[in-house]
């Protein structure tokens, strides 16, 4: 047997070392685990790059849009990005995969059953510049919503200093463990901005709204967006005549043909049909409470809801403003509680979010125009699922501001 010296145990050591790190590393999954993050909603408090949505969509090895996630070059932080499992899982492991993009330096990563208290689980630092993997183990512990937060930059990366990007957030537990969770209506709201109003509105602004012409409105929408017919309390309405004070009375016109269970595909022909002349100026669609409400399946929504806008962008020359869907509230103290009990339209939202900031289409988000302050929350709201005439009032002054 040959004599192995200790400075030979080291070379070989080294050597172990150097082809381990050659290894590609994989997260091994135990029996009866699973991703459970892949496919859910997520919310970040500030704007993403357009295009750049790819957090949980499976996808561990791209550093491009659309596989990959980025958030936009404000220089504001933390930088948050929460994702909501739905349900309570037992959970053991939590993978952050970091892009070669740069500028992701510090994070910090936390778990909460609730969506208010939080628990913070580790802290790490990523290198600047190069993929790398933070996979964190722990006893097991019943999570629904998992956040991390990313604290700083190392600057000079793809987009500008303060452009974070992130490749994947994998969420392993027992699928099979799943508890009912009630829905917090504001845990992925809070801290978000109301409004998202793309830089190109300000062109459609100065040289569509500022003229001497009407001005058409269409809402295409189901019952969150369908008038009343009492007056102009409804959001709608009241939209319209904040517009008509700003640019001119009389000069803006409400066509609403938002109505109760009304699918997104309803609207197809009428696409088609302003595609060969006289369209609107503005359109709006607010779809998603009573997908909500009748259970429909997110997948079938997506589909749906994506088939009209791009039908909208593509042969319409108006903007097109998507508005999510309300929360709905589990108050037992506001009529209507049997109804939504269990029910949750987070899924719906964030499916309407998605769409509009993949496109880069104003975005009005309820949930954070309603929630902005959380114990007057209730007040809103005359039923647990209709809002009341100041929670009209607060998601017509948002879109207002989008055009303002």
């Amino acid at each position: 047997m040959p004599f192995v010296t200790r400075c030979n145990r080291r070379d070989l050591l080294l050597a172990l070392v150097a082809c381990l790190w050659a290894i590609p590393v994989g997260i091994a999954v135990a029996q009866g685990e699973a991703n459970l993050a892949l496919g859910k909603p997520f919310a970040c408090n500030c704007e993403l790059l357009p295009g750049w949505t790819g957090l949980v969509d499976g996808i561990t090895d791209s550093d491009e849009a659309p596989g990959c996630f980025a958030t936009d070059n404000s220089p504001d932080f933390p930088k948050e990005v929460t994702i909501d499992l739905g349900m309570l899982y037992p959970v053991t492991r939590i993978a952050v995969h970091n892009s070669a993009n740069g500028n992701t330096h510090e994070i910090a990563l936390s778990v909460s059953a609730d969506g208010r208290q939080y628990t913070t689980l580790r802290e790490f630092r990523f290198p600047q510049g190069q993929y790398m993997q933070l996979v964190h183990s722990f006893a097991q512990r019943m999570v629904r919503y998992v956040r991390v937060t990313m604290r700083d930059t190392w600057k000079g990366g793809l987009g500008g200093d303060n452009c974070l990007y992130l490749r994947e957030i994998e969420v392993f537990g027992d699928k099979g463990g799943a508890q009912p969770s009630p829905a917090n209506s504001l845990a992925m709201a809070q801290a978000r901005n109301p409004v998202f109003s793309p830089y190109w509105v300000r062109a459609f602004k100065r040289y569509c709204l500022d003229g001497p012409d009407n001005i058409r409105v269409a809402v295409l929408g189901d019952s969150f967006g369908a008038s009343s017919g009492t007056g102009g309390t409804d959001w709608p309405a009241a939209f319209v005549a904040d517009l008509s004070r700003h640019y001119g009375e009389n000069r803006v016109k409400l066509e609403d043909l938002a109505k109760e269970g009304q699918l997104p595909s309803a609207m197809l022909d009428q696409a088609k049909e302003w595609g060969g002349g006289g369209a609107p100026d503005i359109i709006v669609l607010a779809y998603g409470r009573d997908a909500a409400m009748s259970d429909m399946p997110v997948a079938k929504f997506r589909g749906e809801l994506t088939g009209l806008v791009d039908a909208l962008i593509g042969k319409v020359d108006a903007p097109v403003v998507l508005v999510t869907p309300p929360p709905l509230l589990q108050s037992d103290k506001l009529p209507g509680y049997d109804k939504v009990k269990g029910k949750s339209s987070n899924a719906y939202a964030y499916e309407v979010e998605n769409i509009a900031v993949t496109r880069n289409l104003p975005l009005v988000r309820s949930a954070g125009v309603l929630g902005r302050d959380p114990q007057a929350l209730v007040k809103m709201y005359k039923s647990d699922s209709e809002l009341g005439d100041d929670g009209h009032q607060e998601i017509a002054m948002a879109l207002f501001t989008v055009f303002k």
